[in-house]
């Protein structure tokens, strides 16, 4: 069997092939087994073969490898020609173009040159009895003054002559002329095979036509011909003829009249198509400069997924592969190799391809489609059920919802948007491409023909970050730094940064920090500020400084330079990034932030120690670092406030007040900062539910406090309220 290693394909082009050497199907010995059975015909009567499968199965391939055998392995015996009759323009012109193949296929010696002339000369006397024949002649329809007719007619068609001979209707009625023809043939000493391929491209009258040359006027001993059409189609089309009448039995009887060898054309099997289609899709990826395989998913193969996802009513066909991937490459081509996921682009375009009014439709679910979790559906909005999508998909492919291509189809959306619901019973191939369709990012890729309006290219943003890690310094102009002062593309440009984070792997330690330090200039001086992701892209940069630092000093003075310049929530927000890329060492960089851990947990002592304004506490509370604060640091906490009540220098009151939260409000004239609630769970870290004293806690006054009023006293007051409650309604809780 032939493998893709050493075969080669070139996108979308179907084409058949030249040669056994190129066959990737295994048809060889099946063309070769033809291509004997032909062989045995030989200087018997004239046979008829037919080579019958699907259109796009590769019939046309099979009988070039059987001309090869021929041509080659039996040349001294044989010669083959092509008829075309769908190139001529009527069904007039069919037997002048039939005898011109016929004669092609003679020897040049004088015997062949002979039989040539006579062919040649035939061919006016030929087109004169299809005339008085008609588009329904057929043999057994010949009846009384039929050849009277043919003769007559060829009578009229007598004026041409060919090297010296002269047909005309008095001196060589057909028959006598067929005869001589036939003898000047046999003397040849050769077999002729007259290949008609793509018969079924033919209308019904030039159908019937091809069929009465074949059958009535071809007749030639040693002329043997081999037709290739899909059985279905022709029986089709002389179903709709005079002839059958619109009787599909006795078309089929016709065709087998004409037809004495008919060969089926074996299915290919999974694993061949499966190949071909391989072949393709990396011939695309190769043309687009992107990998076939992705990085994280080696064990995917896009072909596979492919061939899985399609369902198996609709299989793939040698064409509908090379139509289907020359759309995709054309895709490719518009929009760019490396801005989309190839798998779903594929699969994506079958669906415009053989459901284009499905494929339409999506955009409109996009929503439902690409959402992520369920809080996309409020609770007035009923998350769709998978019976539900099952009708939608029914109503626009006009089918009945229990339909099994409906429910395929449904498997095919649902391998394509995994946050469809699951339907029992049905096996789906969830995508996870990193640039797959399911991701609200890049869904109006895969239907734009282009780079969407408002979008930003992967490539750009890839070569902007690879600027970054190679120089240290800002491209000009930068599209990422851009994003991060943009939130109408911060999110998608970080997305697509992150993608190529593995490029950091090879970047210097010095552009590295550089890099850090870049981004984190802008990042902090955005109004979201910590609040945006661009920590865990700092947190790889300064990891991956630290993983190669020589020494612990080395290492620490990284974590120092980075919390001097920009603070100390930045630097534990970027500490405290949740990131698994392997190629940092996680625990160098904890200990590394061991120095910042002690000052983070001085800022919580000193808010709880000193009273201070609103405004002073911005950023810097208890509430703002208790996210980050572990076990041993909560400890460390609790003891110094122990500490702190038993010398009388704060009350429990004090340290409650420090555990209410402060949310960001629009009032309808702007954001405005508004008290929350008291964080309980938090506030038993440090003074344990049994350890509270309700003495500590003054009952506040009758009237509703000012929740715009977030000074310490208004907190206090707000937890005295709340922890109050609690212990005179649940004093056991």
């Amino acid at each position: 069997m032939q493998t893709e290693t050493n075969s080669s394909a070139i996108v979308g082009l179907d084409v058949e092939i030249t040669s056994m050497s190129e066959d990737r199907l295994d048809r060889k010995a099946y063309a070769r087994k033809i291509a004997e059975r032909i062989h045995t015909a030989g200087a018997g009567p004239s046979v008829v073969f037919g080579l019958t499968g699907p259109w796009g199965s590769g019939k046309s391939s099979v009988i070039n490898m059987i001309t090869e055998v021929l041509e080659t392995e039996h040349s001294v015996e044989w010669s083959v020609t092509a008829f075309t009759p769908w190139s001529a323009s009527n069904t007039v012109s069919l037997a002048d173009e039939f005898y011109n193949a016929v004669a092609s296929a003679m020897p040049p010696n004088a015997a062949g040159e002979k039989a040539r002339t006579l062919l040649s000369a035939a061919a006016p006397t030929t087109i004169a009895v299809i005339k008085a024949a008609g588009v329904a002649f057929v043999e057994k329809h010949l009846g009384d003054g039929a050849i009277k007719d043919i003769s007559e007619a060829a009578v009229d068609a007598a004026a041409e002559q060919a090297g010296g001979h002269s047909f005309t209707g008095r001196s060589d009625p057909f028959t006598k002329q067929f005869g001589t023809i036939s003898d000047a043939i046999s003397q040849v000493g050769k077999n002729v095979l007259v290949v008609v391929d793509d018969v079924d491209r033919l209308h019904a009258d030039e159908l019937l036509a091809v069929m009465k040359t074949v059958r009535l006027l071809g007749r030639f001993p040693h002329v043997h011909y081999l037709l290739s059409y899909d059985e279905k189609t022709v029986i089709d089309v002389l179903t709709r003829t005079d002839l059958a009448n619109n009787d599909h039995d006795r078309a089929r009887d016709y065709l087998e009249k004409i037809v004495q060898y008919p060969f089926e054309l074996p299915p290919l099997r999974k694993s061949h198509l499966t190949t071909e289609l391989r072949l393709q899709l990396k011939a695309i990826a190769q043309s687009h400069g992107i990998d076939y395989l992705t990085p994280t998913h080696q064990d995917s193969d896009p072909a596979d997924t492919v061939y899985r996802t399609i369902p198996e009513e609709e299989s793939l066909t040698l064409r509908r592969i090379y139509r289907l991937c020359n759309q995709v490459d054309v895709m490719l081509s518009l929009i760019g190799g490396e801005e989309i996921d190839l798998t779903d682009a594929t699969v994506i375009t079958y669906l415009r391809l053989h459901h284009s009014d499905l494929y339409r439709r999506l955009p409109r679910w996009r929503s439902a489609l690409t959402r992520t979790s369920h809080i996309y559906f409020s609770s007035s909005t009923k998350e769709p059920t998978a019976e539900e999508w099952l009708g939608r998909i029914a109503d626009v492919v006009r089918l009945e919802a229990d339909a099994p291509l409906v429910r395929e189809l449904y498997r095919v959306l649902r391998g394509l948007f995994p946050a469809l619901p699951h339907l029992t019973g049905l096996f789906v191939l969830s995508s996870e491409a990193p640039l797959g369709v399911r991701l609200p990012a890049y869904f109006h890729r895969y239907f734009s023909f282009g780079m969407p309006e408002g979008d930003v290219s992967n490539a750009s943003v890839q070569a902007d970050f690879s600027n970054l890690l190679s120089s240290g310094q800002w491209a000009e102009p930068s599209i990422i730094q851009t994003a991060m002062t943009d939130p109408d593309i911060d999110f998608q440009v970080f997305q697509k940064v992150f993608n190529q984070v593995d490029e950091i792997r090879s970047a210097s330690v010095e552009n590295c920090i550089s890099a850090a330090h870049k981004i984190a200039a802008e990042w902090s001086s955005t109004e979201r500020g910590i609040l945006s992701r661009w920590h865990k892209l700092i947190y790889l940069l300064l990891g991956r400084a630290i993983t190669d630092a020589q020494a612990s000093e080395d290492a620490q003075e990284i974590i120092d330079a980075f919390h001097k310049e920009f603070g100390l929530n930045a630097v534990l927000e970027v500490g405290h990034s949740k990131v698994e890329e392997n190629f940092v060492d996680h625990a160098r960089i904890r200990e590394a932030l061991r120095s910042v851990d002690e000052a983070m947990i001085e800022a919580v002592l000193n808010d709880l120690k000193i009273d201070r304004s609103p405004d002073e506490r911005v950023h810097t509370s208890t509430l703002d670092y208790a996210r980050y604060l572990d076990e041993q640091s909560w400890t460390k906490i609790r003891q110094a406030t122990a500490t702190l009540l038993n010398d009388g220098s704060r009350t429990q009151s004090d340290i409650a007040a420090r555990f209410v939260s402060v949310a960001l409000v629009n009032n309808g004239h702007g954001t405005v900062r508004k008290l929350r609630e008291l964080e309980t769970e938090l506030f038993t870290y440090v003074i344990p539910r049994e350890q509270w004293d309700l003495t500590d806690f003054p009952e506040p006054p009758d009237t509703q406090p000012d929740e715009t009023e977030h000074t310490l006293p208004s907190c206090k007051a707000l937890s005295s309220k709340r922890i109050r409650s609690m212990l005179t309604t649940h004093p056991t809780d």
